[in-house]
């Protein structure tokens, strides 16, 4: 590296950006191009904030020099900053190849890959780095124990967090991964204990303090969480402490402390803060609530593509798509390779009937993310809207929505008796006051934590006996590897996720997709006479209509009546929703994803 480059990769490190920068202008226009120049002018621009630019600068480094291991890894980390994990994990699998022993570059494929949503690749990725060269890296597990943990794989998650800690991995961080295992699987004495061996200094950080408070909330105490989240936020005020406190107030039917919660960020004006006050606000459908707070930020920041983006989501949801285009155009021109940005266009487009554009977004991603469930239901859509044939492909209801009627498990003769045992079980689940935010719910609530781990003897023959059927479905709907669902059928499957939502009158499932799925799944745990026997839809499951107002009609076009211990099965992709029950009644289900292996 030259001298003249040295004095600029010192005024980097010393992270002194904007004076590296002008350097750099100095030092291009005296000197040809090489790819170190290259390189380093990549690096500076992503520190600057441009993310594009670091890429394109990043990618012509290379072509100056093809191969090079630590270009492959500053590019991987920028493609993964910038949303677009898929290819940071190619970049990594390059960089890994090249240099073996250097497990920095494992560590990013396997984040690159979880981030991806392949945990099955994470997985593989996570226990080939801690068996080879990141063995004795605490790093290395780390990386490994969030993998396992995004992939539902939390009994591996916590040996990797304790195997980090040993190898001098930040403990408190690694307590707290600990913790959020141990809650997501109720082992809540064990958890008491673990923390009961820990020094006082230790228990008392703000990340183990704060996973405590998660913990309890996910035990079914959201007032003892609130007031856990309280004193974390009065010692730290930061944005995930402010949304969990939130969500807390909210669940635990504490109105006007939510209320006093969003009004006292709105006086900051910090529009971070305010932004996530907002979305919590879009979350419980206070959609004008929501757009009147981000209007008391400064001009400057409602000029912001962050702001303008969540500006959009909100109109969308009052079914303004004009509103919302121009404000979606702003927030994807500065970040486009933004798989969120994208998904944020794409839906105004959809709103406004500006298909050719759309289909040119779509496409763009698809090709990024084939078989990724959000984008292969807005494709959907547009094909649907476009009168494309190929919409009955992914929308097959005859083949690809089927039921089937719950078999007996573990002791339980016969369906209705597990049933039954099932439906006494989740009542008692049900603890929350309001469901959490990111639900598709109205009018109802939800488990706050995964039945996946539950321990209740009803609840794992429940989980047995769906094995059947879910066999049963792959067997019929086959493989067909030209198919972006049955391309994934090897006839061997996992449960990626299982939790409880009673309605009450008027309750319903708004439109929605499940992004995190392969297989999705709606079970009937108790259901209303008037929809098991009547004549209309109230209570129906629907498919087809999209969550939001497109130019041309889209309404449902296929229900199933649900009854008593009925497994409704369907891909992750395909839009659904609730017809609303009628007033003065509930319904209970037990709904499920299903991911292949």
């Amino acid at each position: 590296m030259s001298v003249t480059l040295q004095t600029i990769f010192a005024a980097y490190t010393a992270r002194n950006y904007a004076a590296a920068q002008g350097m750099m202008n100095s030092y291009r226009a005296a000197n040809p191009e090489t790819a170190q120049s290259a390189h380093l002018q990549g690096l500076i621009s992503r520190r600057l904030g441009d993310i594009d630019g670091a890429l394109g600068w990043m990618r012509h480094s290379l072509r100056l020099d093809p191969g090079n291991h630590e270009y492959l890894n500053n590019y991987a980390g920028c493609l993964l900053a910038a949303g677009r994990s898929a290819e940071a994990a190619d970049a990594w699998k390059q960089a890994a190849k090249a240099r073996p022993a250097e497990a920095v570059y494992a560590e990013g494929l396997v984040s690159a890959l979880s981030a991806s949503g392949d945990h099955q690749a994470a997985e593989r990725a996570a226990r080939a780095l801690t068996a080879g060269s990141g063995a004795s890296r605490s790093n290395s597990w780390v990386a490994a124990a969030k993998a396992y943990y995004a992939a539902g794989m939390y009994l591996e998650a916590i040996s990797a967090f304790e195997k980090a800690a040993d190898l001098g991995g930040d403990p408190a961080s690694c307590l707290a991964g600990r913790i959020d295992a141990l809650a997501l699987m109720d082992r809540t004495d064990e958890l008491a204990a673990m923390l009961d061996e820990q020094p006082a200094s230790l228990r008392g950080h703000v990340s183990v303090q704060s996973a405590c408070a998660r913990a309890t909330f996910l035990a079914g105490k959201p007032s003892d969480a609130v007031r856990m989240f309280q004193d974390i936020w009065s010692r730290q005020a930061t944005i995930s402490t402010f949304r969990d406190l939130a969500q807390a107030l909210w669940t635990a039917g504490k109105t006007e402390e939510f209320e006093a919660l969003i009004e006292s960020v709105a006086r900051t004006g910090d529009p971070a803060f305010v932004a996530v006050a907002a979305d919590c606000l879009y979350q419980i459908d206070r959609h004008a609530d929501a757009l009147a707070l981000l209007a008391r930020l400064p001009e400057a920041s409602l000029a912001s593509p962050q702001i303008a983006g969540l500006r959009a989501i909100v109109l969308q949801g009052m079914g303004e798509g004009e509103q919302s285009l121009e404000l979606a155009r702003i927030d994807y021109a500065a970040r486009p390779h933004d798989s969120g940005c994208a998904t944020n266009l794409v839906v105004s487009l959809l709103m406004t009937g500006a298909y050719g554009e759309a289909d040119e977004l779509i496409s763009k991603f698809r090709s990024r993310y084939p078989l990724d469930q959000g984008w292969l239901a807005y494709q959907a859509t547009l094909w649907r809207l476009t009168d494309n044939p190929q919409y009955r492909k992914l929308y097959d209801y005859e083949r690809f929505v089927r039921a089937y009627h719950l078999p007996g498990c573990d002791g339980y003769p016969d369906g209705e008796s597990l049933n039954s045992a099932l439906k006494s079980v989740l009542e008692a689940r049900h603890v929350l006051a309001r469901s959490p935010f990111n639900q598709s719910l109205r009018n109802g609530i939800q488990t706050p934590r995964s039945l996946l781990c539950d321990p209740s003897p009803a609840v794992r023959a429940y989980l047995s006996a769906l094995r059947g059927p879910i066999s049963q479905y792959l067997n019929e709907i086959g493989r067909d590897k030209n198919h972006e669902l049955t391309c994934r059928n090897t006839g061997k499957f996992r449960l990626s996720g299982c939790w409880s939502v009673r309605l009450y009158g008027g309750g319903r499932h708004v439109n929605h997709f499940h992004p995190a799925g392969w297989i999705s799944s709606a079970y009937y745990v108790d259901v209303p006479s008037s929809t098991v026997s009547g004549d209309r839809k109230e209570g129906c499951i629907k498919f087809g209509e999209p969550s939001f107002k497109t130019a041309r009609p889209a309404p449902a076009e296929h229900w199933v009546r649900p009854s008593p211990g009925l497994v409704v099965l369907f891909p992750s992709y395909m839009w659904h929703g609730t017809e609303p029950i009628l007033a003065g009644e509930s319904r209970m289900t037990a709904p499920f994803d299903v991911v292949p292996e």
